[in-house]
């Protein structure tokens, strides 16, 4: 069992595109449970996941379903929450602290702002990664260091006004204020980076590692 998945860490599937199965799968390796939306059963079963649980109110299931002993469909009728947002909420009743999501985005863009929006909003105390073709992940407040190889590209863009450090970099940052909007796209590593978010939070976007 490696480190994570003793801390606790899941994969959610949902019915976006994952354009690129490889980050997904390595995201699964790292995870104890696979909780899957209703309607995204048959992109699980094309990636190559059966999921533990299947969350939602169950009128999106593909025919036939993929059989796995001992998956669990757990039933929930609120029309007025997005499935990813019962699956957030089911893993966070579950005591997940790190979940991994793979099909956010792609498809429809109304889900995806969706999505991203739920991401942003999680509950206290989980952290939520993006899966595509890359990781998006969320900081706030504190110092952190970036786990990116010598010449990866990654990118630091703010939910709202965010003042941060940044070091190890092509383009390094000292007491600078993030806007939402495009500073902070495509910045290099140069080695070992360090990240320290003094006010607000911001999305950071690399590879998985």
């Amino acid at each position: 069992m490696t480190r994570e998945k003793s801390r606790g860490a899941c994969l959610i599937v949902l019915g976006g595109e994952i354009p690129d199965p490889a980050p997904a799968l390595a995201a699964a390796a790292r995870c104890r449970e696979i909780i899957c939306a209703d309607g995204a059963v048959a992109r699980a079963a094309a990636l190559g996941v059966l999921p533990h649980f299947v969350v939602g109110d169950m009128d999106s299931l593909p025919a036939p379903i993929p059989v796995r002993r001992g998956i669990v469909f757990w039933c929930d009728f609120d029309p007025n929450r997005s499935d990813f947002q019962k699956c957030l909420d089911f893993a966070a009743a579950r005591g997940f602290a790190r979940v991994y999501v793979a099909g956010a985005l792609g498809g429809r863009l109304d889900h995806a702002a969706v999505n991203l929006a739920l991401a942003e909003t999680a509950p206290k105390g989980m952290d939520v990664a993006l899966v595509d073709r890359g990781l998006g992940r969320i900081f706030g407040p504190g110092r952190h260091r970036l786990k990116l190889r010598r010449g990866e590209t990654f990118s630091l863009l703010a939910l709202r006004d965010a003042s941060i450090d940044v070091s190890g970099c092509d383009y390094p940052l000292r007491g600078a204020v993030l806007r939402r909007g495009s500073r902070g796209l495509s910045n290099r590593a140069r080695g070992a980076v360090g990240l320290r978010v003094r006010r607000g939070r911001l999305w950071v976007f690399s590879r998985l590692p």
